[in-house]
């Protein structure tokens, strides 16, 4: 074989050999860019840790979280009861309650509890939640009262204890400013329940 001929052969073998690592180098950084843009950061692969309950049991919300809760449920009706551990007509009429909030969870009714207490009354409220058989969950207001009272009611003065009927939109039904027997409570539920209309004070008009 001529000289030429070796040489021209010698150059196109390096040649390929020059392409092929080339082509093997470029090979591995665009497999190593891809996996950079599948992985995601290991910040992003932390989850947060999910909101644990309060040990007490008390769980804080305000007015507009409230009523978005009720709307939520997606039950029949809610009652809503508005109490302190100071109010002594507060503590009398607890006991009712819990009695009757169990004999409204067959129709869909469901009961909601929501302690006014401020802060440093906490640990009372939570006693007194303790006295009840069975010892029922309960929200405790956060924030300013003035937003939560009109959340709850515009026209809520401010009386305890108070309770709220809402239909299924958290819709006010009835109010009942102070305190409350339980065959009033109970004419209302079962005549809303069997479509009959409510007559009757739905708000208490706010003071010009």
């Amino acid at each position: 074989m001529k000289p030429a001929t070796l040489s021209l052969l010698f150059v196109v073998a390096v040649a390929a050999l020059v392409t092929g690592c080339e082509t093997r180098r470029n090979t591995r950084v665009v497999s190593e860019r891809s996996a950079a843009r599948v992985e995601p950061p290991s910040s992003e692969l932390a989850k947060p840790a999910a909101p644990q309950p309060p040990v007490d049991g008390l769980r804080d919300i305000d007015g507009p979280a409230l009523i978005s809760d009720i709307r939520a449920s997606k039950r029949k009706a809610t009652l809503l009861n508005v109490w302190a551990s100071w109010c002594g007509s507060c503590k009398r009429e607890l006991p009712m309650l819990v009695d009757l909030a169990k004999a409204l969870e067959s129709e869909n009714v469901g009961v909601v509890f929501v302690s006014v207490d401020k802060p440093d009354a906490r640990p009372a409220a939570v006693a007194l939640l303790e006295t009840l058989s069975p010892k029922p969950s309960s929200f405790i207001a956060q924030g300013s009262l003035g937003p939560f009272k009109r959340a709850i009611n515009p026209g809520w003065k401010g009386a305890l204890p108070a309770t709220v009927l809402y239909d299924e939109n958290a819709e006010l039904l009835w109010f009942w400013p102070g305190p409350v027997l339980e065959h009033e409570i109970s004419t209302i539920v079962t005549a809303y329940l069997a479509g009959q209309p409510l007559e009757g004070p739905t708000l208490v008009e706010p003071e010009h």
